[in-house]
């Protein structure tokens, strides 16, 4: 039997179920005839389909009844198909028969024995009709009007008409018709737009007319049969307790799986969404940009309105209180609902319609917070405006016809009139989320418009909030004067200390909810942070206690909050606003703190360690407790013995483990295991890393001996952890650890023989490992043998240690790995040059002389040394070798790499590497200093009559260049007063000649610095795969470091270290070496030395 045949008897068999009505059958038969279809193809079945869809209109329903049944069943299968097979509409569609299945739905529509169960069913599956070739409009054109092209204006008019009904009937179906309709608006763009003009007003003013309904029924909990036909609840439902409108049974679920439907069960805030979702489509087409632009007053005040407000909200801050400061992204629930959606709208006005936008949102949250309404004067100026706007645009061809009329019908429906003082405070409620909410684009426009003053408004917050006993209105309005603080701090600062007030007192009221006073804690915390900014505007500090600042008590309800919320985010907001609040008053909060919430802190750091931004903010607290030397003691007492437990647990692992050689990640991990002592080393090594940073904290801050002896204890441990370690993090902290070890127990060192100990950890840094991922673990390796070398070897390095150093930089590819480790040897140079090039001579690496090697990496790597101080130290050493005149310098070749990284050459003599490297630090540190100067110079000249002009060209780039150009002109006497000065008619040529002569050896086979051929070698490949991973926090560490070393000459600005090495290297006694030198590097070098240092006579340069 062919395929066609075996159709053929299906068909039959389907026909004699629907004659017979087994209507129990039809969900599988549709699903069945689905796989069917999908699998021989739409158009064998086409001709069957079209055959039942002509039964399907019938005055016998329950035939009807079969129908739409069967094929919504089929529609929802062939939807499922797509999301699990994952096939696109365009490859797979029911499309042949959609034509004439709307044509019979219509008629079917108007059938009038139809049920209102049948109708929704009816128009659900025309939702899914509808939706299954939305994705052909304007991609293929001709299918969209075989579909639609029969049926698309009678459905548009019977959508129109059925929406002219009272609000209170056909709500289901009138959920899907504005699914419908916001599918055909927002997918149907090319096909809707002939007929998308005439549809704006009967839907705004269906939008309109569900206010009412929305308000009594969603917001206040009047049920809908207590609702009368003007929508006003009736006598009898005052006269009943609360209730609760019937489970609603939603048919559109049985065959979608629709968003709406699933987290809301009120049908009649499921017609306010969808019907929200609508107009948020509408209002930003472009077809309607006049109209609304110049009636958006009426619409922002009617989604003001649906702002209000619901009994599920106020249930959820309740029971929910972390919901009322933590918004979470995941919650559908609170993303999809009337409240975001009518934010997201909002949004999208100000983002289309700009400052018309912002002046409504404002003008509406006024008169709410105000307790106004919109009166009769105010509607009138309004319908006034439109109507000059209509005359204006009276030329202008528009088939949108809003009448002067319509639109006060408009504004008159446009909110919702109920004088008891439920409503009021549900009203203020409402424009303080929407003030909060849009803060930014209000402070923007209140900045521009200077009639405008959100100030006054956020005065009379401050006024009247204590007076205030609704526990969500002062959440509210905690929050929203919080989020203008920016404004507050612009004009008048002293708000902040009553707002600091009047919150601690929320805080403080035991009536308030719980998560008012999360509100509150989170409100403090930003305006403690104003405060302190703000610190030298406002009165002395020791007048603080009027406005409770240093009241104590407060750390106690911080406490109480720690205590009763555990999860992560409102931890990490406790914590938050406790550091704000003790940068503020640090001496009496830190004490307070030390004293009552050490134990809390430390039951944080043990329980929440994992989440990086509560470990962050733990240790940020601690920072600042500690700074204060009466809470150092609190703290420390409360924290050490945990510390000190924790690394005796390590020391037990290893006795246990006494043939332990390295501790890897994976050995880690291994941990755990039924052996106690095993998962308690595992939660040791989980933490260690947060652990090393609070000794690191309490070693910086130790004044007291005993608590120094008491930190010493962990020496040895942590010697012992990092010669076994092999995870990188991990020894980074202990490095930096260990490093402050060093510099307050340099004796205990001693006393206990732990500097061979010390020497071993420092070559294990130094180890060359085979995963270059590894490297990372040696970031601070430089650091460590500075410190190590001045405090336990009187200066002097290690010589093992330091042939080992050259050997790492050799090997490094990390720049901040490098920098540390010149620096190592950039400090002893500056100490003895002499001494430190005759060790470097005395030994090679791989066959490279070592001071060529550490010349090479350090000059390659100089242009991007960071941090002020080791800027200085590295220049300063530069210049000495270059000063020494040493012939194995001179004869030593460097690689030719022009810091502008663009070129690469072969080898050139050291000498003239190392001043074009000094001449091009010179540039890099003199340029913008110069720049500086020049503009605060001409500010001050030109300040009193063009200043308005000044700041305007700072933002303008063509401006600023003219200033540059006007700046070489004014001040070019003053840049050369600046100048060093050179005369370069000292040096006679014959000198010039015999000196060039000794101090050219090796040219033979190189040339100066304008010598550049094409090439590379290995070397340079394997010299130049930098990473800059932990740069910034190394920087910092490594200049604290130099700070603490205290080098002499170095603690100056970087240009003014270079000045003052010119000035040395052009000194009498060098000028002729200097010029020598200068004659082979590149005429860039020479001119941009020319820009710093006055050269008479060049021309006698044979610039290259």
């Amino acid at each position: 039997m062919n395929k066609v045949n075996m159709i053929s008897l299906q068909n039959e068999n389907l026909f004699y179920l629907f004659y017979t009505y087994i209507y129990n059958f039809f969900n599988n038969i549709a699903l069945i005839i689905s796989d069917l279809i999908f699998f021989d193809g739409v158009q064998l079945w086409t001709n069957s389909l079209i055959e039942i869809i002509q039964w399907i209109p019938t005055q016998e329903i329950q035939l009807v009844d079969t129908g739409l049944e069967f094929f919504s069943t089929l529609f929802s299968s062939i939807n499922e198909k797509y999301i699990q097979e994952k096939i696109l509409p365009e490859q797979f569609s029911l499309a042949p028969i959609i034509p004439s299945l709307l044509l019979s739905l219509f008629h079917i529509f108007a059938n009038p024995e139809l049920n209102e169960d049948q109708r929704v069913k009816l128009i659900v599956l025309l939702y899914m009709i509808v939706g299954s070739f939305a994705w052909a409009d304007d991609l293929n054109n001709q299918l969209v009007s075989q579909c639609f092209d029969d049926t698309f204006e009678a459905w548009i008019n019977l959508f129109m008409s059925a929406l002219k009904t009272n609000p209170k009937s056909h709500i289901k179906m009138k959920i899907y018709i504005l699914k419908i309709l916001n599918i055909i608006y927002r997918d149907f763009t090319y096909y809707s737009r002939k007929s998308i003009s005439s549809k704006l007003i009967p839907i705004w003013s269906f939008f309109n007319s569900i206010l009412p309904l929305y308000m009594w029924n969603c917001v206040y909990n009047v049920p809908l049969k207590f609702l009368n036909e003007n929508i006003q609840p009736i006598d009898e439902f005052w006269k009943q307790k609360e209730q609760k409108d019937e489970e609603n049974i939603s048919l559109g679920s049985h065959y979608l799986d629709e968003e709406d439907e699933q987290l809301y069960q009120n049908d009649i805030y499921r017609l306010t969404l969808n019907c929200i979702q609508l107009i948020s489509t509408l209002a930003i087409k472009e077809t309607f940009y006049q109209i609304i632009k110049i009636a958006v007053y009426p619409l922002i005040n009617a989604l003001s309105n649906f702002i209000f407000i619901t009994k599920d909200i106020e249930q959820l801050y309740i029971y929910e209180p972390t919901s009322a400061i933590i918004v979470n992204e995941e919650d559908e629930y609170t993303k999809n609902s009337i409240r975001n959606q009518c934010i997201q709208l909002l949004f999208s006005l100000i983002d289309k319609y700009k400052d018309e936008t912002v002046l409504a949102i404002f003008q509406i949250c006024e008169n709410f917070i105000m307790g106004k309404d919109s009166n009769k004067n105010q509607n009138q100026e309004l319908i006034n405006a439109f109507d000059r706007a209509l005359k204006i645009k009276k030329d202008k061809k528009t088939s949108i016809e809003l009448s002067k009329e319509k639109f006060s019908e408009i504004i008159k429906n446009s909110g919702f009139q109920n004088n008891s003082e439920k409503h009021l405070l549900k009203q203020q409620e409402a424009a303080l989320y929407i003030l909060g909410s849009f803060s930014d684009d209000i402070i923007v426009f209140c900045y521009r418009n200077k009639q405008y003053d959100i100030l006054q408004l956020i005065k009379y917050l401050i006024k009247t909030f204590n007076k205030q006993e609704n526990s969500i209105l002062i959440s509210r309005a905690l929050w929203c004067i919080s989020r203008y603080s920016e404004i507050i701090g612009a004009k008048d600062v002293t708000l902040f200390l009553e707002a600091f007030k009047i919150t601690q007192e929320c805080i403080f009221n035991q009536n308030n909810q719980a998560f008012v006073l999360l509100v509150a804690i989170k409100s403090l915390g930003i305006i403690s942070h104003k405060i302190h900014f703000f610190k030298n505007q406002l009165m002395n500090s020791t007048q603080f206690s009027y406005y409770g600042i240093g009241n104590v008590d407060i750390i106690h309800y911080f406490i109480q909050i720690l205590d009763i919320f555990q999860d992560q985010d409102t931890v990490l907001m406790v914590l938050d606003s406790l550091q704000n609040l003790i940068k503020l008053e640090n001496n009496n909060y830190s004490v307070e703190l030390a004293s009552v919430g050490a134990n809390y802190i430390l039951k944080i750091f043990t329980l929440l360690n994992d989440h990086p931004g509560i470990n962050k903010c733990v240790m940020n607290l601690l920072v600042l407790l500690v700074e204060n030397p009466m809470a150092f003691r609190v703290v420390f007492e409360g924290i050490s013995p945990f510390i000190l437990d924790s690394f005796q647990l390590f020391q037990n692992y290893l006795e246990v483990n006494p043939s332990l050689q390295q501790i890897k990640q994976y050995d880690i991990n291994l941990m755990i295991v039924n052996n106690y002592l095993y998962f308690l080393c595992y939660n040791f090594f989980k933490q260690i890393k947060s652990i090393l940073e609070i000794i690191n904290i309490f070693i910086n801050y130790c004044k007291n001996n005993s608590d120094a002896n008491s930190l010493m204890q962990l020496l040895n441990p942590l010697i012992q952890l990092m010669i076994l370690n092999e995870e990188n993090t991990l020894q980074q902290n202990a490095t930096i650890c260990l490093k402050s070890f060093l510099k307050i127990g340099n004796e205990y060192i001693f006393q206990n023989n732990l500097i061979q100990d010390m020497m071993k950890v420092i070559m294990k840094l130094l180890q060359i490992p085979l995963n270059s991922q590894s490297e990372v673990s040696s970031t601070y390796s430089g650091n460590l043998c500075i410190i190590a070398f001045h405090k336990l070897l009187g200066g002097n390095g290690d010589p093992d240690i330091l042939r080992q150093i050259v050997y790492k930089i050799f090997r490094s590819k990390l720049a901040t790995t490098v920098q540390g480790l010149v620096l190592v040897w950039a400090r002893l140079i500056n100490n003895n040059a002499l001494e430190a090039v005759n060790f470097l001579s005395s030994f090679s690496i791989e066959n490279r002389p070592a001071i060529k090697v550490l010349i090479d990496k350090w000059l390659l790597q100089q242009p991007v040394f960071r941090g002020r101080l080791t800027k200085n130290t590295t220049f300063l050493a530069l210049s000495k070798l270059f000063l020494l005149k040493d012939k194995r310098i001179e004869n030593l070749l460097a690689i030719a790499y022009n810091p502008s990284h663009s070129n690469v050459g072969n080898d050139v003599i050291a000498p003239y590497k190392i001043l074009s490297t000094l001449i091009r630090g010179l540039d890099n540190e003199m340029g913008p200093q110069q720049k500086k100067e020049k503009k605060k110079e001409k500010n001050q000249l030109f300040n009193q009559y063009d200043k308005d002009r000044l700041e305007v060209q700072d933002d303008d780039q063509f401006e600023e260049e003219e200033d540059e150009d006007e700046d070489n002109l004014v001040y070019e006497k003053l840049d050369n007063e600046e100048k060093i000065e050179v005369d370069l008619n000292i040096i006679q040529d014959e000198e010039d000649n015999n000196n060039n002569n000794n101090n050219n050896t090796g040219e033979n086979k190189t040339g100066g610095l304008g010598e550049f051929e094409i090439g590379s070698t290995n070397y340079m490949t394997e010299g130049f795969a930098f990473g800059y991973d932990d740069g910034e926090e190394c920087d910092e560490t490594t200049e604290e470091d130099l700070i603490y070393l205290n080098d002499e000459f170095i603690d100056i600005e970087c240009s003014e270290m270079l000045k003052k090495i010119f000035n040395q290297l052009t000194a009498q006694n060098n000028i002729k070496y200097f010029t020598e030198c200068l004659r082979k590097l590149l005429r860039e070098d020479i001119m941009l030395l020319k820009k710093h240092v006055m050269i008479k006579n060049l021309d006698q340069l044979q610039l290259n």
